[in-house]
């Protein structure tokens, strides 16, 4: 699995509610051998601001952005996500019906 660590914060915020079990998730996915966490250093923002700009028609986040910019750049062809998005841009969304 691949995260950039922003987005992880931020669920981490949302979820403040459910505060054991994001105990638990927020000591055991950094230190996961199958977890990689990518920061988003000003290359990566970059990167991702060049998508967004490209694909202005579309209703994308820059953090959606960002992470397709790390997918194409790695070959990553499937996201963990139910976001539509990730269709719309030729991948294949796990959480989205039909989207494979």
């Amino acid at each position: 699995m691949l995260s950039r660590h922003h987005l992880l914060r931020t669920h981490r915020d949302v979820q403040r509610s459910r505060q054991p079990r994001i105990q638990a998730v927020r000591h055991r996915v950094p230190s996961s051998p199958r977890v990689e966490i990518v920061f988003v250093d000003p290359a990566l923002w970059l990167r991702g601001g060049n998508i967004y700009e490209q694909r202005l028609d579309k209703a994308w986040s820059l953090t959606d952005c960002i992470s397709l910019a790390v997918m194409k750049e790695r070959g990553i062809s499937d996201a963990l996500t139910a976001d539509h998005h990730f269709v719309q841009a030729g991948y294949r969304a796990l959480l989205v019906e039909g989207s494979g």
